[in-house]
């Protein structure tokens, strides 16, 4: 089990490399909504761009590159603009595993 912290507009979740598996995060997904159903991340992003996001960060994780970074992710709304290609693109590509 992963530990995370659920806020306004941010869920961070701590050593998220660990979690790779699609399955696996919309189940964190579904447990975040259970502990906080009105959590603006979760009204305003998709489950896609969600697992998209976690999945390049593990990715880079294990290729490391930047792990100080992508050991955790961090799950914003709004998202940050400037990596939303990255994680569209990588996510994409890692979303049949």
């Amino acid at each position: 089990m992963l530990t995370y912290i659920i806020l306004k507009n941010n869920i961070k979740v701590f050593d998220s490399y660990k979690v790779f598996k699609r399955k696996e995060i919309k189940e964190y997904i579904q447990v975040f909504k259970y502990y906080d159903s009105d959590n603006i991340v979760l009204k305003n992003r998709s489950a896609f761009s969600i697992i998209c996001e976690w999945k390049t960060h593990t990715l880079l994780y294990h290729l490391n590159l930047y792990k100080e970074h992508t050991k955790d992710v961090d799950i914003n709304y709004p998202e940050q603009k400037k990596y939303l290609l990255l994680y569209y693109i990588i996510g994409t590509l890692t979303y049949i595993f």
